[in-house]
């Protein structure tokens, strides 16, 4: 899996570009609808503490019309939109985190032994 680089953000410290994210977890959907689905409109992500929109430095446009929207998400954000990807990639982030998981419980049994 090609994973999205983490980018430096002004507010909200390390994030990832939700359309390299939205790439990177080969979700069906328009990014449009994608976004406004997994964390606009998510009860539980709030906007400048959890992600912000991330306005293009430059006006022009070579298709014509308006720039597209972009957002950047904090890396926890980025993570729990990974995880609820029901996709193989989504399941990628999962099964690595229970990995993360197993390997912390271990070393908490050793030092207790």
């Amino acid at each position: 899996m090609n994973y999205p680089t983490i980018q430096n953000h002004e507010t909200l410290k390390q994030t990832i570009n939700a359309r390299d994210l939205h790439e990177a977890l080969e979700s069906g959907q328009k990014f449009a609808d994608w976004i406004k689905a997994k964390v606009i409109n998510n009860p539980f992500f709030d906007e400048a503490i959890d992600y912000v929109e991330v306005f293009p430095t430059s006006t022009n446009n070579p298709q014509g019309g308006r720039p597209s929207r972009n957002y950047a998400l904090t890396l926890d954000t980025a993570k729990k939109v990974s995880m609820a990807e029901q996709t193989a990639r989504g399941n990628e982030t999962i099964e690595g985190e229970v990995a993360e998981l197993y390997a912390l419980l271990s070393a908490i049994e050793e030092s207790i032994e």
